[in-house]
């Protein structure tokens, strides 16, 4: 300081015109100078007009002093009390601006060494900064203004660790207006409002995209007692975001989040409390949330609660976007769903209140539905850590694979973070029968995937109502079963028990059955299935094929659909040895088994003398077939002299209906719907 009591006595006792003044330092108490030189010229007008020279200033919350710094005062005043700028050139080197010069006044009284600054039109990364200065004693202010900042050049005045990494690519304008406020050196206030217009984001793979964003954020911060405090507000309000997860579109209903927060001096450890986020009119949501930022895992405690939201709009806006084109794309939702999360270090509990669900599949497209339920209640508990709580769901009716109707039920049970139980008996109507659930566990402790256990019966359904929903020829009989041992496991069910389908009079059992992706868009079927003394004037009355009397054994091995279609199996179907039952076979029944391998027969009896008999006996029936890559090789009841015998005659007139071919065709069988796929030509004698 001893500089400035000699420059203002020198000032005093004589009249110049021009003098240069130098100054090794100036030290207030929230700014320092050095090297400081001054050229001064006075004029008439008590005006002057100067050169500052700094070769080094420090000013508060400035990570590297300024260095190099030469003001060009163009109209200005400088007495022993006051230097001031009232029109001013400032060239700054050093700082990454986009020009090194910037407009400049500035009022510095020498009694207090308050400083008042402003610095007009500093160009930085592609827009203009407006920044005022407040120094005196004890306290400091700035105020920064700007507009038109490019994001992306901005992000190179940031240190290189704090830089964007993994090769995002990002592009917006920042338009800020912050305030700060000190003692000293410390910084302890701060005030914001902030705006990124056109803002834009797209990662390598461009999975998570972002266009046109509109973002405002505005909020103040305070430091007391060795703690930052404050509020803040941050929406999002025009342009698009598109992740793997969601969808948003805030230019129909913008996002908007409010909340307090607080963290230690070193911002180690931040909370987030009295958080209010959502979706204005779809969706509302409060949460506090404690963070150690210095854990991998930063989460300490959330608790987050999500009233009642509209599940159809939140899908339909946000979810199926992004959906589109999976097996989840085309859901109709409606109902309403209340979420509740609670974190607590190493513990979680996530609550979820439902009221009258609708899900309908595939509604949308016109495609086949899967699944459907409506009326869905229920409130439902998912734990870790704590001990879990009773849940349970119940609905009013739904639908399986289209046409297959589910009754009003209800479930019992209860679920952690990788244990499902039923805790009661649940009986699901089916049809006009039910499905008895006795156990149902699902159980992912080894970390392979959850496997899943079932234990119950289907009681009789109908055949006829089951027909009907599956748009078959009408069946008669009922299907029920036996599940004592089904699992689910990495995608497959797997039955271990039996399904009985009594069905014509006779029995057909189902074992070994095994799906995966049972309701997916290529659902894959094995099983093995016994048939046993089925009745066949009924079955071949339901099919229209002509009548047949007598019983029908068989069997299907290795059976394999894809997507419900056939393509492996081992098949054989003939008469029993023990069945004493009257055997007798119509013309109709003889003219359709001989005219499926082509051969042309079809109403050959006619045109001869057995025209006159309506049917005719016969001792044995058999046909077979083994699938395998779209071929049949094909066999009968036994071995003919030519061939193999379909239809093997007894009495008189008798007739031989002979299988000639070995290989045919699977696709074309399956085309002469409602016969028995068989090749060759009758034997008449």
């Amino acid at each position: 300081m001893g500089g400035l009591f000699l420059f203002s006595a020198i000032f005093s006792a004589l009249a110049v015109d021009q003098l240069t003044l130098s100054v090794e330092k100036i030290d207030a108490a929230t700014w320092q100078a050095e090297r400081i030189n001054l050229q001064l010229e006075w004029f008439p007008s008590s005006k002057s007009a100067y050169r500052l020279k700094i070769g080094r200033i420090q000013l508060p919350q400035l990570a590297k002093p300024l260095e190099n710094l030469t003001l060009d005062c163009r109209r200005g005043q400088v007495s022993e009390q006051l230097i001031q700028c009232d029109s001013g050139k400032l060239h700054v080197t050093g700082l990454k601006l986009d020009r090194p010069e910037m407009q400049v006044h500035f009022r510095l009284n020498l009694d207090t060494l308050n400083l008042q600054a402003s610095l007009k039109q500093l160009a930085v990364a592609g827009g203009k900064l407006d920044l005022d200065l407040s120094a005196g004693k004890n306290r400091w202010e700035i105020d920064l203004q700007g507009s038109g900042i490019d994001l992306l050049a901005l992000t190179k005045w940031l240190p290189p660790k704090a830089r964007p990494k993994g090769g995002w690519s990002y592009s917006g304008q920042l338009n800020p207006d912050i305030h700060l406020a000190g003692n000293a050196g410390l910084l302890k206030q701060v005030k914001w409002q902030l705006e990124l217009a056109d803002f834009a984001f797209s990662d390598p793979d461009a999975a998570n995209l972002a266009e046109s964003l509109t973002l405002r954020s505005q909020g103040s911060a305070d430091f007391k007692d060795a703690r930052w405090g404050g509020e803040m507000e941050f929406g999002l309000l025009s342009g698009e975001v598109l992740t793997p997860f969601f969808y948003l579109n805030p230019s129909s209903n913008p996002f908007h989040a409010t909340t307090n927060f607080s963290s230690n001096e070193g911002f180690s450890h931040l909370s987030l409390t009295k958080s209010h986020w959502g979706i204005k009119e779809v969706l509302d949501v409060s949460s506090d949330l404690l963070l150690d930022l210095q854990q991998e895992s930063p989460i300490r405690s959330l608790h987050l609660t999500a009233k009642a939201f509209d599940v159809g709009k939140v899908y339909q806006e946000y979810l199926q976007p992004v959906v589109t084109g999976t097996p989840w794309g085309d859901l109709v939702l409606d109902g309403r769903l209340d979420l509740s999360l609670k974190l607590d270090e190493n513990k979680h509990l996530l609550s979820a209140t439902l009221h009258n669900l609708h899900w309908d599949d595939s509604a949308i497209s016109g495609q086949p539905r899967r699944i459907g339920i409506k009326g869905l209640d229920g409130q439902l508990y998912w734990s870790h850590g704590y001990i879990p709580k009773n849940s349970w769901l119940s609905w009013q009716g739904g639908h399986l694979l289209e046409n297959i109707t589910l009754g009003a039920s209800r479930i019992d049970f209860q679920l952690d973070d990788r244990q499902f139980r039923l805790t009661r008996q649940a009986k699901l109507p089916l049809l006009d029968g039910a499905l008895l659930i006795d156990r149902l566990d699902a159980d992912d402790t080894n970390g392979e995937g959850p496997q899943i256990k079932f234990d119950g019966m289907l009681t009789p359904v109908s055949m006829k109502v089951l027909s009907q929903a599956l748009d078959w020829p009408e069946l008669s009989g009922t299907l029920s079963g036996m599940l004592p041992g089904l699992t689910f496991q990495d995608g497959v069910v797997s039955v271990n028990g039996v399904l009985l389908d009594r069905i014509f009079d006779g029995d057909i059992l189902f074992k070994d059955l095994r799906l995966e992706s049972l309701f997916g868009v290529y659902p894959l079927v094995q099983a093995n299935v016994e048939i046993s003394k089925l009745d066949l004037e009924t079955l071949t009355r339901t099919f229209s094929f002509g009548k047949i009397t007598g019983r029908l054994d068989g069997y299907i091995h290795d059976l394999e659909l894809e997507d419900w279609l056939p393509v492996a199996f081992d098949a054989h179907f003939h008469t029993p040895e023990d069945d004493d039952s009257r055997h007798r076979i119509s013309q109709q029944a003889v003219d359709n088994i001989s005219n499926l391998g082509g051969s042309g027969m079809s109403g050959a009896l006619a045109r001869t003398f057995l025209g006159f008999f309506d049917e005719f006996g016969y001792s044995r029936l058999g046909i077979g077939c083994r699938l395998e890559a779209g071929m049949c090789e094909m066999s009968g009841a036994g071995s003919a002299k030519q061939g193999y015998y379909l239809v093997e005659g007894a009495g008189i007139p008798r007739i031989d209906i002979v299988g000639f071919n070995r290989k045919a065709d699977w696709n074309q069988l399956v085309e002469q719907l409602k016969q028995m796929s068989v090749a060759g030509a009758p034997e008449v004698r």
